[in-house]
C-alpha cells in the first residue's frame, strides 16, 4: 500500500514538474515572440511641460503614429502651428459658421490616413455639400490620450479665441469618466503621467497578457467570454447598474467639468454637441451587458439626461452601430472605428447636426 502511495505521489511530482516546465517554457516563448499593441507615440513629439494639459504635441512637426493594423504600420501626421491635426484654428476667423470639434484619439482620427474620414469631419463636409455656398469652417482640437480636464483647457486655452458658434465634444466611454481628484488638481500638483511613462511590471504574465489581447482582439472571442461568463471588471465597470465606487465620483466629476465647460462656451455665446463614441464591447456584445447586473446603455442614459436638462445636443452613435453590427466596424485590436466606422457615424451625426447648423446660420451676422 505505501510502496503504490509513493507511486502516485511520484507520478503527481513528476504532472507538477512537467507542467510547471511546460508552462514556463510557454511564457519563455511569448515573450520573446508577442509584441502586445501598446498606445505609444515617440516622447520626441510632446511638450516637455504641457501643464495644465495632461499633455501636448509639439507644433508644426510631423508625428509618427505607430498602429500596426493600418498600411505602413503607422500614421505620419502633419501638426499646425497650434500642434494640432487639421485646418488651424487661425483660419476660423473669416468664416460665417464656426465649429470646433474637441476630443481625444476617436476625434483625432486614431487609423485614418485622411482626416476627412473622421465622422464629425466627414459630417461638416456633408453638411457643406447639402447647403451650397454656405460658409462652414472646422477645426479638430484633439491629441490620443485626453480626458475631461483636457478638453476644458482645449476651449478655454485653445478654441475660444476662434469665436466658435458650435463646440462638437467627443466623449468616449472607455477612459473618459475623469478620475477621481481630476478638478482639485487642475493647476498645481504633479502632471499626469505621460503615454511614454506607462511602464509594464517585469512579473506580469505575458501568457495571460496574450490571452488577453486574443479575447480583446477579437468580437467573436469577447462575446464568447462574455457569454460563459467572464466579466473583466476593470472594462465593464461602468456598465454595473449599481455602480460601486469610484463611478459614482468618476460621474460626479466628469459632469461638473461638463457643466463648466458648457458654462463657458455659453457665455461666449456659443452652442455645445456632445457626440458619444461607444467602445467594441458595447457594440459586439450588448446582448450579454444587458441583465440584472449589467447595462450597456447606461452612460448614453446619463449623458443624455445630462443634456436635456441643459438644452445641449446629444448624438449617441451606439445605436447605428448596432444596427450595422458588421465586424470591419472597429480595428479589432486597439479597438478605434475604422473608415467604415467613421463612415457609420458620420450619417447619424450629419443628421443631427443639420438643424443645429441651420439655426446658427439664420442668427449668425455677416462674416468678419
Amino acid at each position: 500500500m505505501r510502496s503504490r502511495a509513493r507511486r502516485v505521489v511520484a507520478r503527481l511530482a513528476v504532472m507538477a514538474v512537467t507542467l510547471v516546465a511546460c508552462a514556463a517554457a510557454v511564457e519563455v516563448f511569448v515573450r520573446l515572440t508577442y509584441r502586445p499593441v501598446v498606445f505609444r507615440i515617440d516622447r520626441k513629439y510632446y511638450q516637455a511641460e504641457p501643464w495644465p494639459f495632461s499633455f501636448r504635441f509639439i507644433p508644426e512637426q510631423t508625428v509618427f503614429v505607430p498602429i500596426p493594423e493600418v498600411a505602413g504600420g503607422g500614421l505620419t501626421v502633419p501638426l499646425n502651428r497650434h500642434g494640432l491635426r487639421g485646418p488651424d484654428l487661425d483660419e476660423l476667423a473669416g468664416r460665417r459658421i464656426r465649429v470646433v470639434s474637441i476630443g481625444d484619439s476617436f476625434t483625432f482620427g486614431w487609423g485614418l490616413h485622411d482626416l476627412g474620414e473622421q465622422c464629425v469631419v466627414g459630417a461638416i463636409d456633408d453638411y457643406r455639400r447639402a447647403r451650397p455656398g454656405r460658409d462652414v469652417g472646422l477645426s479638430v482640437v484633439a491629441e490620443p490620450g485626453w480626458g475631461m480636464t483636457d478638453y476644458f483647457f482645449a476651449y478655454v486655452s485653445l478654441a475660444r479665441a476662434a469665436r466658435p458658434q458650435l463646440v462638437v465634444l467627443g466623449f468616449f466611454c472607455g477612459d473618459d469618466l475623469a478620475s477621481p481628484g481630476s478638478i482639485s488638481a487642475i493647476g498645481a500638483g504633479t502632471p499626469p503621467a505621460k503615454p511614454w511613462s506607462q511602464s509594464r511590471s517585469a512579473f506580469r504574465s505575458a501568457t495571460l497578457e496574450w490571452v488577453r489581447g486574443r479575447v480583446r482582439g477579437s468580437p467573436v472571442l469577447t462575446r464568447f467570454a462574455l457569454a460563459a461568463g467572464y466579466r473583466p471588471s476593470i472594462e465593464l465597470m461602468r456598465f454595473l447598474r449599481n455602480e460601486p465606487e469610484p463611478i459614482p465620483t468618476m460621474w460626479r466629476e466628469t459632469l461638473s467639468l461638463m457643466s463648466a465647460l458648457h458654462a463657458e462656451i455659453e457665455r461666449d455665446g456659443g452652442r455645445l454637441a456632445i457626440v458619444s463614441y461607444p467602445s467594441l464591447i458595447q457594440v459586439f456584445a450588448y446582448d450579454q451587458l444587458d441583465d440584472a447586473r449589467f447595462d450597456y446603455r447606461l452612460i448614453d442614459e446619463r449623458l443624455a439626461e445630462f443634456c436635456r436638462s441643459r438644452g445641449i445636443a446629444f448624438v449617441p452613435l451606439l445605436p447605428a452601430l448596432i444596427a450595422d453590427g458588421r465586424l470591419d466596424l472597429f480595428f479589432a485590436r486597439d479597438r478605434h472605428l475604422t473608415p467604415r466606422g467613421h463612415a457609420v457615424c458620420r450619417q447619424v451625426i450629419v443628421e443631427a447636426l443639420t438643424p443645429v447648423l441651420d439655426e446658427i446660420d439664420r442668427s449668425a451676422p455677416a462674416s468678419p
